[in-house]
């Protein structure tokens, strides 16, 4: 696993309770250009 940049460049928004992040070898995000409402309806 690529160790994080230590420049800033990555942060976190949000993590979910309990989350072993030591677990997780990767993760997608998909862009979307829904507005936060629409994200919150569907």
């Amino acid at each position: 696993m690529i160790p994080l940049p230590s420049d800033d460049s990555v942060s976190i928004a949000g993590r979910s309770p309990g989350l072993v992040t030591t677990a997780v070898e990767a993760v997608v995000t998909l862009p979307t250009f829904k507005r936060p409402e629409q994200l919150l309806a569907t």
